[in-house]
């Protein structure tokens, strides 16, 4: 167990890096899913979830590069979930933007 708060934050700071490889694949594996058109609406819940969770674990965890990513996708799949008009293919970008964000945290910070 940790000495100090300090410790702890940095222990949970490494899980979340550590973890962040799995992140990258369950929103590719969405997206993936999203544009063929299988389980679309699940698809899309997938890609949600795990904005939310990074949008708010990435600037906790000194990550704001992934964090900034994530919320603008989130706030993209919301428009979408209310019914926006708004194409799948037009958010490739924000999906290539939060992987490219995951992949550099990772590599750099862990």
């Amino acid at each position: 167990m940790s000495d100090s708060f300090e410790d702890f934050m940095v222990e949970l700071r490494q899980e979340f890096l550590g973890k962040l490889p799995a992140h990258s694949r369950t929103i590719t594996d969405a997206w993936r899913d999203a544009m063929a058109d299988r389980e679309r609406k699940e698809a899309l819940s997938r890609l949600a979830t795990n904005a939310r969770h990074l949008a708010g674990a990435g600037r906790t965890f000194g990550c704001p590069e992934i964090s900034e990513a994530a919320e603008t996708l989130e706030f993209c799949l919301i428009k979408v979930r209310r019914g926006a008009n708004i194409r799948l293919e037009e958010m490739t970008p924000f999906i290539a933007e939060l992987i490219a964000a995951i992949n550099w945290a990772h590599l750099e910070k862990y």
